[in-house]
């Protein structure tokens, strides 16, 4: 059996370094791996989304479930959305790091229409997530989302600037506690 480490040696002249792991990257978002809870009350919108009208003013609960994928080079995320009563949505997302972009990317698929995806960075204490894709009536949509990690056990996401068809979308927060570690 041939060690990895040679191999690695071996494959790199003379003043080269390896490429950091997608893990050296990702472990900035270590913080975020475990099972989170949140509920807030779906706002009011301008949007002629149907879903989120029909929803408007009802209590949402989530659940977010961020792993590492085998290998750690990604994290996997599921997220789980519940106007009790009415609808159950589910999501998963995978985020990486993408070394031709230097930032990370993300794309996320739902059990519905939704899809998104986009990049996502540091900034001060918070992480900024910019996505486009289309929500769960097919529409486009585009938005930046706010993560911030409090202490070990809560997480605030804020997602502002959204659109809906070109179309302002209310701003949401969700306060998230991790459930699990």
């Amino acid at each position: 059996m041939i060690n990895a480490t040679l191999l690695i040696a071996a494959s790199l002249t003379l003043g080269q370094t390896a490429e950091p792991s997608a893990y050296e990257h990702l472990k900035e978002l270590e913080c975020i791996i475990g099972t989170w809870e949140a509920e807030t009350v779906l706002p009011e919108s301008p949007s002629h989304s149907e879903s989120v009208q029909e929803w408007a003013g009802k209590p949402l609960k989530l659940r977010m479930n961020t792993r590492w994928a085998t290998g750690k080079h990604a994290q996997i995320t599921e997220f789980v959305f519940e106007v009790p009563g009415e609808v159950k949505i589910t999501e998963t997302g995978v985020t990486g790091w993408d070394q031709t972009k230097e930032k990370f990317i993300f794309s996320s698929f739902t059990t519905h229409k939704g899809v998104w995806s986009g990049t996502m960075e540091k900034s001060g204490d918070q992480w900024v997530s910019k996505f486009v894709g289309f929500n769960l009536d097919g529409q486009k949509c585009t938005g930046t989302r706010l993560w911030e990690v409090i202490g070990r056990d809560s997480i605030v996401l804020k997602e502002i600037d959204a659109t809906t068809d070109g179309e302002p979308a209310p701003d949401m927060k969700y306060v998230f506690k991790r459930v699990v570690a």
